[in-house]
């Protein structure tokens, strides 16, 4: 076979096999890696990417300067004061710059809730969660011993308000229609008698108990009167058809 150039490192080599494109194993296991590492490197571009376009999305307050960001999962708002940042400096401030955009250190992909630290003092709450679609291990004490309480006993979270108004929707899409009435051909046609719409057969499944509205609004309860609200809320704003 003719002389041809490495892929891995542009070392001229004659390939013993059809495909063969790389001199040495080696060169190939070396630059699959590197492969893999760009791949992950790009993937992580685009996560970081995207979230500075979501925050600057939500159109800030003019007169903030920051914004903070509530863990459900460790019951902790982030950052911590004097805390290391993803760039590796611990600033004195317990927020993320804001102008320009500060990528949050956080040790869970989840959703956070959303705080705009405002310059005059105080918060605005953002009523929208933000997803955080990367993270890193941090290794202040306070995470570390949150996160393996976390991993040991993973805590039921209480739904979000946007995840109540689905759950609305759900049970209003189950409410049972008005059925249809039935149609039948007119009078003297030789198929008179005849159903021109027969009642569809009965479609066996498995015996579950169906879950009413009553037994819905039970289990929002016990999750605390916030998601009672947001389940009442969503509940009237959405249109049920019954019988």
């Amino acid at each position: 076979m003719k002389v041809r150039k490495c892929a891995g490192c542009d070392r001229d080599f004659r390939p013993s096999r059809k495909g063969h494109v790389y001199h040495s194993e080696k060169c190939e296991d070396t630059s699959g890696a590197s492969n893999r590492r760009d791949r992950e490197d790009q993937q992580r571009v685009e996560a970081t990417d995207g979230f500075v376009d979501r925050i600057t999305g939500l159109n800030p307050p003019k007169t903030a300067i920051g914004y903070r960001l509530f863990c459900r999962e460790l019951d902790l708002w982030l950052p911590l004061k004097g805390s290391k940042r993803w760039d590796g400096s611990k600033p004195p401030t317990d927020f993320f710059r804001l102008r320009p955009v500060e990528l949050p250190l956080v040790p869970i992909e989840t959703v956070y809730l959303l705080d705009w630290v405002l310059g005059g003092g105080g918060v605005h709450k953002v009523e929208e969660p933000i997803t955080v679609p990367f993270a890193r291990v941090m290794r202040a004490k306070e995470i570390e011993w949150r996160m393996r309480s976390f991993r040991a006993h993973p805590p039921v979270l209480p739904l979000l308000p946007y995840e109540v108004a689905a759950l609305a929707s759900v049970a209003a899409l189950g409410a049972p229609a008005a059925p249809l009435p039935a149609l039948v051909a007119d009078a003297g046609s030789p198929v008179a008698d005849v159903p021109l719409l027969a009642p569809a057969p009965p479609v066996v499944t498995a015996a579950i108990p169906p879950l009413g509205l009553v037994e819905i609004l039970e289990a929002i309860k016990q999750l605390g009167p916030e998601a009672l609200a947001a389940f009442q809320a969503a509940l009237v704003k959405t249109p049920i058809t019954t019988p």
